[in-house]
């Protein structure tokens, strides 16, 4: 933490040193505005000031009575963005700015009354209005630079302000030390490279062509314009041609600039020149790797390119329509086939709630996943975050490694896990390599509850299968799924008919019907084809594990148990079983579960084989009473009790089903 303020203090002094070289119509705003916006940005007002006080003395201001002026100025700057009563001020750029414009205008027209050599009332207002202007694009700055440092490759007004700081500090950078160390030269052409690495070909060349076009006008050589553009195009076209990383295209922009200067321009391998040359190289080789992550091809902000958003949603349409087509051929030839206009169009809209919207990403996440990622050789084309309705997000990478070894999707994960503060996991549609060519990972917010969950089906008879079936499952939406179905009678028919229903249920949920239209549909065609010969019970429980709000549905179904630490609480049905008549209605129930909830589904031979007469108190001491909760303990005594006050023989086929809400780590 004392480092970083150490660095910012030396930055500060340095910035305000060459900005307070900058003159502009006789007047000097650029110290006024780098004073008044650093303040207002929570800088050191005080090494501005010296780095200021330092440029001033260098230019002889104190044996010139009229400039005598300008350190009062900047003191007044600073205290008055530094008032509390102007605090509220401080998100106002625009109002901070003309306060320093009046109070400049003020300062100076005194200064023309009482000191002699003054700029005059005149050149005063010039100079507040430039105050005013300069401050506002130094304000823009340094709020980029200390909240979003990238925000400007999105920001054509940032980008413009972030410009005009830069060519004020290097309008006023001194071109030599003590006639040895090559400063200004240096800098740009360490500037050049970096733009140019980390930002591409267009940043790059037009950042030569301004530092170039400094520094010619600095020192009347227009020839190094030209010399640092080429070098810039020079660099750029090799580098992305030949791939070359950090280190290599350094010894590449080394050899390109001793090749200019041998052919072209001669000035380049003076003693300045490599002096120049030599330095930017050095520093550019010792400084940090994180410094050089390569920020390119990137998608806008929370949106999809046309040819991946298109790629997705084809996807979709795809598996709905599959869904679709084996519907008609299950249903085909029986009134189930029959689906009224509304009944699509209610299939339609929950089909499109799939569709999750694109939301915009914090652009400093956005930026840190990138930087992070490339960091490890992969670069990122675009970065697209999904929110479903449900609060659920999704993120899609499309990346690809530019060089070295290739990277796993856990990589990916982990980066934006850290960075966005949503606990990502792969989805099973991920890839899982990130590979040579772009492609999607796809990573899924992860669940704020899992299910811990135990089942136990019982045949009533030794060797007769159960009637019963049950269905356990996580739903790839987030949801978990949790059936109970119970043929009639016992045996093989009994078991299959089932099974069917549990098959055709999880088909059509799983495709994104509501839970009502699913049954109901499956009802109308084991209707038409059982001709209401077989019948099936349905208890069935749709879970979000992102919001943990349950639907439950019952057709002719068993008691459902809730256990919420010392409260329970029943859920029956009196509703027919599924398969009787096509317009059979249904039980429905929705609730919020919570961490520590547990829910007990049974079939009616686990409540037909208790003997005793209110079998829902039984049940509710019996839940009440266990030591260990967690499911498969409690399927294990619930087993047992049964069993003994059952005479050990089953009245009916029996099936138990027991989960456990956990928050998830």
């Amino acid at each position: 933490m004392k480092m970083a303020k150490i660095y910012s203090g030396i930055t500060d002094f340095l910035t305000a040193y060459c900005v307070g070289h900058c003159s502009l119509l006789g007047t000097a705003p650029f110290g006024i505005a780098i004073i008044g916006a650093g303040s207002a940005c929570g800088r050191s007002p005080w090494m501005l000031l010296l780095g200021l006080l330092s440029a001033f003395f260098e230019e002889g201001g104190f044996e010139i009575q009229g400039q005598m002026i300008y350190p009062l100025i900047w003191v007044v700057a600073a205290v008055l963005v530094r008032v509390r009563k102007l605090q509220l001020l401080y998100p106002r750029s625009f109002l901070l700015s003309v306060l320093v414009g009046l109070e400049t205008v003020i300062l100076q027209i005194g200064a023309a009354v009482w000191l002699t050599d003054a700029i005059g009332i005149p050149s005063a207002c010039a100079e507040g209005v430039l105050v005013f202007s300069f401050m506002l694009a130094y304000c823009f700055s340094y709020h980029n630079i200390m909240e979003d440092r990238l925000h400007f490759l999105a920001d054509t007004q940032t980008m413009l302000a972030i410009l005009i700081l830069a060519t004020t500090i290097f309008a006023g950078m001194p071109i030599q030390i003590a006639d040895e160390v090559e400063v200004l030269a240096s800098v740009s052409l360490f500037t050049i490279f970096y733009i140019s690495y980390r930002f591409g070909f267009s940043a790059g060349v037009s950042w030569a062509a301004i530092s170039g076009a400094i520094y010619a006008l600095r020192t009347e050589d227009m020839q190094m314009l030209a010399a640092w553009v080429f070098l810039a195009v020079l660099v750029n076209g090799l580098t992305e041609v030949l791939h070359m990383g950090r280190y290599g295209s350094l010894v590449i922009f080394a050899a390109c600039d001793c090749l200019l200067g041998y052919f072209i321009f001669p000035q380049m391998l003076s003693e300045g020149g490599i002096k120049a040359i030599v330095t930017a190289v050095f520093v550019l080789a010792f400084l940090p790797g994180r410094l050089f992550v390569q920020i390119r091809e990137q998608g806008g902000s929370g949106e999809f390119e046309g040819a991946e958003w298109g790629r997705l949603t084809l996807s979709r349409v795809r598996k709905f329509s599959d869904a679709l087509k084996r519907i008609d051929y299950t249903f085909a030839g029986t009134e189930g086939q029959r689906i009224g206009f509304s009944q699509i169009g209610t299939m339609l809209e929950t089909f499109t709630k799939q569709l999750d919207s694109p939301v915009a990403m914090r652009k400093d996440a956005e930026m840190a996943i990138v930087s992070e990622l490339g960091r490890m050789g992969v670069h990122v084309k675009s970065l697209t975050l999904l929110k479903a309705q449900n609060g659920r997000y999704q993120l899609y990478a499309d990346a690809r490694v530019g060089r070295g070894r290739l990277v796993g999707a856990e990589a990916v994960r982990k980066i934006a896990s850290k960075e966005t503060g949503i606990p990502f996991e792969i989805s099973e549609d991920s890839r899982q390599i990130v590979g040579r060519n772009y492609d999607l990972v796809i990573l899924n917010q992860r669940p704020a509850f899992q299910l811990q969950t135990a089942a136990r089906r019982l045949s009533c008879q030794e060797d007769v299968i159960s009637g019963d079936n049950f269905y356990i499952g996580n739903l790839k939406n987030g949801q978990a799924l949790l059936m109970i179905a119970d043929g009639m009678g016992n045996g093989v028919q009994a078991s299959r008919d089932s099974e069917e229903l549990l098959s055709a249920v999880e088909e059509l949920v799983a495709t994104g019907f509501e839970q009502e239209m699913a049954v109901r549909l499956v009802n109308a065609y084991l209707a038409e084809k059982n001709k209401g010969e077989h019948f099936t019970t349905l208890d069935m429980l749709l879970l979000d594990l992102y919001t943990g709000v349950g639907h439950l549905v019952k057709y002719g179904a068993a008691t459902t148990y809730i256990r919420r630490g010392t409260w329970m609480e029943c859920i029956k049905s009196t509703s027919l079983p599924v398969g009787v008549i096509e317009d059979a209605g249904c039980e429905c129930s929705s609730k919020k579960y919570y961490a520590g909830d547990m829910i007990v589904m049974v079939s009616d031979g686990v409540l037909d084989s208790i003997l005793f007469e209110n079998k829902d108190d039984y049940m509710n001491t019996l839940l009440s009473e266990l030591e260990d909760e967690t499911p498969e303990s409690v399927v294990d005594t619930m087993v047992r009790e049964i069993r003994s006050v059952c005479g050990r023989r089953l009245k009916d086929d029996a099936t138990i089903v027991v989960c456990k809400v956990v928050k998830n780590l």
